[in-house]
């Protein structure tokens, strides 16, 4: 997935479709997840290209074997846009991926995430793969908001109970619905790149973590922006690009 972030801004305004295939982990605790990919960041690519990825195979750390299809439409230019407010939560749901481990470990820790969170079985989804390639587990749980998504992951490693992801993954997701801001801190450093493609846009994060503000520093050493980082409100700043 960070191969895909990469690489991503070059299709997203060339000449004709881009069809990219990936082979490695779509679910690794050192990058981000593919749930996170989908349904956080890419639906902020600033409007105009449309982004299809599917995942044919899943592929676990450290084992592999995953594969990514990505589909790329691309525009002549990237529309900008701002992200100042999050909007009402509009829905939480909480999702347990895995392949060639038991499903009582999914169901394990999303009963411990209702419980934690206050969710219902309604809001649970399990997603299961076929263990060729490895086994492994991840648990998602997802915000949605008016205006954004929030996705925070949480992996199963050896000697760890599934309760204990659960737990672990559920300090996250309160503390964003708490503070209110609609960036998270990791997609804020992510959101950097796409928007000064697309000159003029801004974002309100909470403050700006040494991830975010080295690849703002770096692509005003490539482009011919200016991005900025203030104080907004009472515990989020303001992230903008302009251009010099």
């Amino acid at each position: 997935m960070l191969v895909l972030q990469a690489i991503l801004p070059a299709p997203l305004t060339a000449d004709g479709q881009s069809s990219i295939t990936l082979d490695g982990e779509p679910q690794n605790p050192f990058a981000p997840p593919f749930d996170f990919l989908e349904e956080a960041f890419l639906p902020l690519v600033p409007q105009g290209p449309e982004v299809h990825v599917v995942i044919e195979r899943a592929g676990f750390y450290p084992a592999g074997g995953g594969r990514a299809c990505i589909n790329v439409n691309p525009v002549c230019a990237l529309t900008s846009f701002d992200l100042v407010e999050r909007g009402p939560v509009t829905r939480t749901f909480a999702r347990a991926i895995f392949a060639g481990l038991s499903s009582l470990i999914g169901r394990l820790e999303l009963g411990k995430l209702g419980q934690l969170l206050g969710l219902s079985s309604d809001q649970f989804q399990m997603r299961q793969f076929s263990p060729e390639r490895g086994s492994g587990n991840v648990l998602a749980v997802e915000i949605k908001s008016e205006h954004i998504a929030e996705v925070v992951t949480g992996f199963n490693m050896h000697g760890v109970s599934a309760e204990a992801v659960a737990e672990t993954v559920l300090r996250d997701p309160r503390q964003y619905v708490a503070d209110g801001f609609p960036v998270g801190p990791y997609l804020a450093h992510q959101l950097p790149l796409p928007l000064a493609m697309a000159w003029e846009s801004s974002f309100a994060p909470s403050a700006p973590r040494r991830h975010t503000t080295t690849n703002c520093d770096i692509i005003e050493r490539f482009l011919p922006v200016k991005i900025t980082k203030t104080p907004h409100r009472r515990g989020d700043w303001m992230v903008s690009v302009h251009v010099r």
